[in-house]
């Protein structure tokens, strides 16, 4: 068991969690308690997953009109960031990387269609 706070809800039963040990995780709330951000939690080890979202999956969920605002979007980034975001196969929900375009894609097509663009890929 580690011990950590709340940082983020996730749907499907999941949350983002920074632990007292240091590092982030998500783990999923098998137990469906009420959980808020900010709420001290224990994690169990085998409650821990790694979420991530396959670039190719954010391209094929856009409409055309979608990715030509994204990418814009994107190329007004820093270069290292638009590197990293180039080069990486997948985003991991819990890296800065996530943050950056789940900001980007709120600013582009809203926060409902950013969150069915950036949906755990499986």
């Amino acid at each position: 068991m580690q011990k950590g706070i709340v940082q983020r809800i996730i749907p499907n039963g999941m949350v983002a969690v920074e632990l007292e040990s240091g590092g982030k995780t998500m783990a999923r709330n098998s137990h469906n308690v009420s959980i808020s951000e900010g709420s001290i939690v224990h994690v169990d080890n085998r409650e821990i997953v790694q979420l991530v979202t396959y670039k190719a999956d954010i391209w094929r969920r856009a409409t055309e009109e979608e990715v030509e605002q994204i990418v814009t979007a994107l190329d007004q980034q820093s270069l290292k960031n638009q590197m990293i975001f180039k080069d990486a196969l997948f985003i991991d929900h819990l890296s800065d990387e996530f943050e950056l375009v789940e900001q980007v894609l709120n600013g582009v097509v809203g926060e409902d269609r950013a969150r069915e663009l950036l949906h755990v890929s499986f």
